[in-house]
C-alpha cells in the first residue's frame, strides 16, 4: 500500500511540475496573472519544492506549511 501511495505522489508531483512549466512558459511569452493568482502560484511553488524532501525523509508535515493559503478549488484536478 505504501508503494502505491508513493507512486501516486510521484505522478501527482510530475503533473504539478508539468503544469508549473506550462505556466512559466505562458509568463515568459508575456502572459499576465492577477496579484491573487500570483500569490497562489508562489504558494504552489513553495509546496512543490517542499514535497520531494518530505517524501525522501518520510515526514508528513513541514513547519509553517502554507497549504492553508490555497483555496479548495485550486487544489482539485
Amino acid at each position: 500500500m505504501a508503494e502505491a501511495a508513493q507512486d501516486l505522489y510521484g505522478k501527482l508531483l510530475g503533473t504539478l511540475r508539468r503544469n508549473l512549466a506550462f505556466i512559466d512558459a505562458y509568463l515568459a511569452r508575456g502572459g499576465t496573472l492577477d496579484e491573487g493568482t500570483m500569490t497562489r502560484l508562489d504558494t504552489c511553488r513553495l509546496v512543490y519544492a517542499q514535497q520531494p524532501e518530505m517524501l525522501r525523509i518520510g515526514r508528513r508535515s513541514v513547519p509553517r506549511r502554507p497549504i492553508r493559503l490555497i483555496p479548495g478549488p485550486f487544489l482539485r484536478a
